[in-house]
């Protein structure tokens, strides 16, 4: 019996470690920390947010521009 337990603990050995040094790294890494991905989904919102309203001034450049364009041919 005493044999059969170390025989299954020294094949589950290799595996167990894998666990616990991944685990112990992703610690370490503040991949655990829920205030660690808030405020970098936070951050990554507040990013696009900004890149979205540059683009909607360009946007509003470029209709007004055409616009303009739209009534020079317009006019006699």
């Amino acid at each position: 019996m005493m044999q059969q337990l170390l025989n299954a603990l020294s094949a589950w050995a290799p595996l167990i470690l894998i666990a616990v040094v991944w685990a112990w790294v992703m610690k370490l890494t503040g991949a655990f920390s829920y205030k660690t991905f808030v405020q970098k989904t936070l951050d990554l919102s507040n990013a696009q947010l900004g890149e979205l309203r540059q683009i909607n001034e360009r946007l509003e450049r470029i209709e007004t521009a055409l616009q303009e364009q739209k009534q020079e041919r317009s006019l006699p």
